[in-house]
């Protein structure tokens, strides 16, 4: 769904700084993962009503909410009530995951660089979350003032690693030859402790802040993770003993790195209870993707236009592997298979072609999804909010239109994919007329469709089914106009 305008970073930016002299009310609210936290900024609304929204935005169930003001090019937050631990850094992650030009300053002073967050987690006391039972006997305390060379120690790191349990950390991770050097602290940010890494003898590296949520350590990066982050973060937790997950992210989301995509494989071996012939069907899917990977490092590295198309595609193949979604599985390996390999025997055009092709059908999957998404969102608002006979009514249209929805890949990506495979121009013309016929019928359907224009004013959810599924058929109908 659409994110509302108060939730937009412009929007943030924009009143934070016009509020110089009288202060607006803001909420910080944190979604289920880094990317999904959401800052809101009004004038109007106070703080605990703006929270309120968020819960209903991003299901946010801790957060903190107060005023800011402007001063000094910062960004300076009052907190009502406090329910986050690490508020400083975590603002900082987010204006900069945002890209809102502020720098973020908690009203006491404390810069978050500085390290804001150590101070917050002391006053807090008691209300920092416990540790775990199987924590406690490897609970060292860290001084903060110890020299540089010791912060390498891993017996330092592992601590550290736990308290970001708790509150955020600043980490670096260099790369000396062969050699990894991986530093935290709870004050100093991580271009200090990168500047640390590289007087250590590293070539190259990356550095962010650290997270634990549960028993995933996650590495924010501040700019592009450097290749293999993924992999020897893995291996250097391994062999110090620390049981966690680890996922990195960077300035857009979620980083998967051709070096690192060998985890793929991890998320399917922690399945217990698949039967026994998906299991084994995406232990096959597992295997060609293992032996597709050399061809799309290559891809990935040489060919520009292909890189954002395999990423996605690879970071959605975890998701679908965790959730035992073999039909997706399939039609993702069948995308990979099309973006790693030029079709032999064609033209450089109709290479060029298909690679367009494939990421325009990506957008179509995602259209579908999104919409499938909006129509799950009506069934909740009806199950808590409808009126019987009306909500009867309203929940048939959605049974037609999820039917309608399931077919329209019948015909359009079977095609397309026919199309994408052609190797002479004669036989993919033929099937470029067939799917620019069936584009235009599904736009026809879209904009004639009573079912759609009666669920789009329903009155227990807005939805953009139309514009959804509109904006990726145009593109294609386009595209396939273009080059007939």
């Amino acid at each position: 769904m659409p994110v509302d305008p108060m939730f937009e970073p412009a929007t943030a930016q924009k009143l934070i700084r016009a509020a110089k002299d009288q202060a607006v009310s803001f909420a910080f609210g944190l979604g289920g993962e880094p990317d999904k936290h959401l800052l809101a900024v009004d004038k109007k609304k106070d703080g605990k009503a703006l929270f309120a929204l968020l819960k209903k935005e991003n299901g946010a169930t801790k957060g903190s909410w107060g005023t800011v003001l402007f001063k000094d090019g910062s960004a300076v937050f009052s907190c009502e009530k406090d329910g986050i631990t690490g508020l400083g850094k975590l603002l900082e992650v987010h204006f900069k995951r945002a890209k809102i030009t502020l720098s973020v300053e908690i009203a006491d002073g404390a810069t978050a660089e500085e390290g804001s967050t150590e101070a917050e987690a002391r006053a807090r006391g008691s209300r920092q979350a416990p540790t775990d039972v199987d924590d406690a006997d490897d609970e060292t305390e860290v001084d903060d003032d110890l020299p540089d060379n010791r912060l390498f120690d891993p017996v330092i790191v592992k601590a550290l690693v736990k308290k970001a349990r708790k509150v955020p950390v600043g980490f670096a991770f260099g790369i000396d030859r062969e050699r990894s050097l991986f530093v935290l602290h709870a004050k100093k940010a991580g271009m200090a402790l990168a500047k640390l890494t590289k007087a250590e003898g590293a070539a190259k590296g990356s550095w962010g802040v650290l997270q634990v949520e549960g028993k995933e350590a996650v590495f924010e990066c501040e700019k592009a993770p450097i290749s293999g982050l993924k992999k020897r973060l893995k291996a250097w937790f391994k062999e110090n003993g620390l049981a966690y997950t680890i996922r990195v992210t960077g300035p857009d989301g979620d980083f998967d790195d051709p070096d690192d995509v060998e985890t793929v494989a991890e998320a399917a071996d922690q399945r217990s209870s698949q039967s026994p012939p998906v299991a084994e069907e995406l232990e096959r899917l597992k295997a060609r993707i293992a032996d597709m990977m050399p061809s799309l490092r290559t891809i990935g590295t040489t060919v520009p236009a292909r890189t954002d198309a395999i990423k996605a595609l690879l970071a959605e193949f975890r998701t679908v592997l965790a959730a035992s979604d073999a039909a997706r599985a399939r039609e993702i390996v069948f995308e990979l298979a099309v973006l790693a390999r030029p079709v032999a025997g064609a033209s450089e055009e109709i290479r060029s072609g298909t690679v367009e092709f494939a990421k325009i059908r990506l957008d179509w999957q995602s259209a579908k999804k999104a919409v499938e998404a909006e129509l799950a969102d009506l069934r909740d608002a009806m199950e808590t909010d409808g009126d019987d006979e009306e909500a009867a009514v309203i929940a048939t249209a959605v049974r037609k239109l999820d039917g309608v929805l399931a077919r329209f890949n019948e015909g359009l990506a079977d095609t397309i994919d026919a199309m994408t495979n052609a190797t002479d121009a004669a036989g993919r013309s033929d099937l470029q007329r067939k799917a620019g016929d069936i584009a235009r019928s599904y736009l026809s359907y879209i904009g004639s469709d009573p079912i759609i224009r009666h669920l789009e004013t329903n009155p227990y959810q807005p939805l953009k089914i139309a514009d959804t599924l509109r904006a990726p058929l145009s593109a294609l109908t386009d595209k396939l106009m273009a080059t007939a």
